[in-house]
């Protein structure tokens, strides 16, 4: 019901740019996406997508909202804040983003699962393929004309480092940060996360990519840490 709310609410104005002429973040535009397979298949996004995705690949941890649970701590909170100020966010409708928005970020996962799901992105840019077709991934892993190198939901670059091509996102609901990064010439990814999502988180795990990247290119091994 959010997401036709917000459909009926965006659809009612005209676009900011002419379809296709140029770059529009917009967490609406994966919401409406979302409505639409809901309106094709007859099920909610939450259903297909781990019906397509989750349990195919094993992600057994992921869900949606928050990982803890109200009243409990049994996983770690998520924080606001800038500078050294630290604020815990206990589990709750104000501690994530709405359920209206959930293909846009509302999955949580643990971090085994989090690099499963980096890897299947890894794997098909190398043509080892699972669940989706080479032309698939293609799609998903070539920015679109007229957006400055992005993606569905990748930013497409090129590194020395990586030997050419890479594929890379952040994602944050202000209270959780993520980075990731693949080199697929390098048969390379880098998953780094923080329980915090104010100022500094990006520049914290861009320094851990980037400590990695370099590992990457001396030939030094790297540790699995989480």
């Amino acid at each position: 019901e959010q997401r036709l709310f917000l459909l009926e609410k965006l659809t009612s104005a005209a676009p900011k740019r002419v379809p296709g002429s140029g770059y529009e973040y917009s967490n609406a535009g994966f919401s409406l996406a979302g409505a639409m397979l809901e309106r094709v298949a007859g099920r909610p996004w939450e259903q297909l997508i781990t019906e397509k995705l989750f349990l195919p690949l094993g992600l057994t941890s992921a869900g949606f909202g928050v990982p803890a649970t109200p009243r409990h701590i049994d996983q770690p909170w998520g924080h606001t804040g800038s500078g050294t100020t630290r604020t815990p966010m206990a589990p709750g409708t104000s501690a994530d983003n709405p359920p209206g928005i959930g293909p846009a970020g509302t999955v949580h996962c643990n971090l085994v699962d989090m690099a499963r799901y980096v890897t299947f992105h890894l794997a098909g840019e190398r043509g080892q393929l699972e669940l989706l077709t080479q032309e698939s991934f293609n799609k998903l892993h070539t920015a679109v004309a007229n957006n400055s190198g992005y993606g569905l939901g990748w930013i497409v670059g090129e590194r020395p480092w990586a030997n050419g091509k890479t594929l890379s996102h952040t994602g944050s609901n202000l209270q959780w940060f993520t980075n990731v990064w693949i080199a697929p010439n390098r048969d390379w990814a880098c998953v780094v996360v923080t329980n915090f999502g104010g100022t500094g988180a990006f520049e914290a795990t861009d320094a851990v990519v980037g400590a990695s990247s370099r590992m990457l290119m001396s030939g030094a091994s790297m540790p699995l840490a989480g």
